[in-house]
This record gives structure tokens, sequence and C-alpha cells, in this order.
């Protein structure tokens, strides 16, 4: 995106943040350097800062710097957009939103904003406005950008569109070859019971994949519910997985399988607390929605 290439762009031009072995030294450095610089240089400091205490967990601050860069610098459509990420008012969130969209120039801008504001209507749950949103960042974008292509089948899911989503996906993986979107295909094709039309490719990754535990999981989920065969496949999936985790710095993704796998073995207790795990590390709204309600005990 390109604000991550605006804040990289900065980085790179400030000797001391070439260091950048630890985000509160480069706050200290920008904080010395505002203190001396001339105003015509503010605006540049002051979003670098915001991008260190945002990296620091230092949200509050994070916001100040950015308010009073867009003071500086009220034109500039990133100043707006990178604002609304952190904002959790939702009326202050739409109105940066906005102001980012009216000052978009380029068509990568254009996009950005739709898809903030796609990100938006989420949060608020107005599916139906978030899906217009994210088609029209697809759209300009022609299906370039993974983001909102994955915001986009999970909104189909969200909105009982299965086979669509199918559709859609299978169409969007011929332009986008990646392998991210081909995974979201592959749990799209089970959703809408499609599983048949899988059992080579699955067969093929348990045989050949270095790590066969995703592939079990998919074989599992598209055996009969609770079937022994089902069972037997996610408890193989566990084992290798257990092999392979590091508690002090867990994997995500193996987190959220491990949280798959015991739901399909109805042990839903160990489900729930490898989904708390998932939830304290990085993860999007839409990924944890369809995770909860794939994992959740049934009764």
């Amino acid at each position: 995106m390109k604000f991550k290439l605006v804040f990289l762009t900065f980085c790179l031009g400030c000797k001391v943040i070439l260091a950048h072995a630890d985000p509160h030294d480069v706050i200290h450095a920008l904080t010395h350097q505002l203190e001396h610089a001339e105003k015509k240089d503010k605006a540049e400091l002051y979003f670098k800062r915001a991008a260190e205490y945002r990296a620091s967990g230092k949200l509050a601050k994070a916001k100040s710097d950015l308010l009073t860069f867009t003071k500086l610098k009220p034109n500039d459509h990133n100043g707006w957009l990178e604002l609304s990420r952190g904002e959790e008012e939702d009326d202050d969130r739409f109105l940066y939103l906005t102001k980012s969209f009216d000052l978009a120039v380029t068509d990568r801008e254009r996009a950005m904003s739709h898809f903030g504001l796609a990100k938006h209507y989420y949060v608020i749950s107005d599916y139906q406005n978030s899906l217009r949103n994210c088609e029209s960042a697809i759209k300009i974008e022609h299906k370039k950008q993974i983001a909102p292509l994955l915001l986009k089948s999970h909104l189909l899911w969200k909105l009982g569109e299965l086979d669509k989503r199918v559709e859609f996906l299978t169409d969007a993986k011929k332009v986008n070859p990646s392998i991210v979107l081909e995974n979201n295909w592959i749990e799209a094709m089970i959703d809408a019971d499609k599983g048949v039309e899988l059992k080579g490719l699955i067969e093929k990754g348990i045989q050949e994949s270095r790590f066969k535990s995703s592939w079990q999981i998919r074989a599992a989920l598209c055996a009969p519910d609770h079937s022994e065969e089902a069972k037997v496949l996610a408890i193989r999936a566990i084992t290798e997985i257990n092999k392979r985790l590091d508690m002090k710095r867990p994997d995500i993704t193996l987190l959220m399988d491990l949280a798959r796998a015991f739901a399909i073995i109805e042990e839903y207790e160990k489900s729930l607390a490898y989904l708390k795990l998932v939830k304290a590390g990085p993860h999007d709204l839409w990924t944890m929605n369809e995770l909860e309600s794939k994992t959740q005990d049934p009764r």
C-alpha cells in the first residue's frame, strides 16, 4: 500500500532510523528533530513519529501526531486514510475515510479509500455497503490486490452466497495466483459442500506436502460430520501440529488449525482456548468471525 511505502521512504531518509533497533529510540530521535525542525519539515516528521508510536502500541499518541499532520497538510490523502486506520469511533472513522476519498487522485488512492470504507461498513455490520465498496476497490485494481479479494470472499460467506463465493474465487485466482487466495478457494469449496471435487487435490496434498496437517484438516472437513474418519484425520493433524508448535512464539496459522481440529473432534473447550490465543495475536475481524463460527459448540 502507498502509505506503507511512504513510511518506508521516510524511514530510509533518516540516518537515525536506519538503526531502528528500538521504536522508543526512534521516537526520541524524531521528537528531538521536531524541536529543531523548520515549519515546512514538521509534517513529515509527525507522520514518521505516528508510525513509530503505532508500532510501539501507543495508539493515542499516534492519532495525535496524525491529527497534527492533517492540520499541516489538510489535502494529503494518505494522512486521512492513515488516521482512519486507528480510529475506534465509527463517526470519526467515516469522516476521515470520506476525506481521504474526496482527496484521492490516483486509481490506487481511490481503491485504498474504497477498501477502507468497506472495512468501516463491515465493522458497523452494514455488509451490503461493505460489499459494494469492496467490489469497487477490486474493479479499480483489476483483482491484483489480495486483501479486497479476501474481504469480498468473506462477505459472500457472511451473506450466505456460498456458490457465488466459489464462482468469484475461481475467477479471481485466474488473475491473482496467490497461495492465500488458493487456500481461500479450497475453504469456499468445502463450505459450499463441494468437497468431493477436492478429493484428488487433498489426497495429493496429504501425500506430498512437507506439513500435512492443513490437508488432513481439509480432508476431515470433507468427511461426514462427527464421523470416525473425520476424527482420525483431525487427531493426526493435531499430533503433527504439536510437534511443530512453539508456544513461546506460536504461529497464528497453527493455532487456527488447532482450533478447527479440536472442534472437529468435539473438544470445544480446547478449541476455544486456542481461539483465544489467536485473538491475542494479529488478526482481521473477518477471519476471526469465520473461525469463531466454524469452531463453536453447536449445542
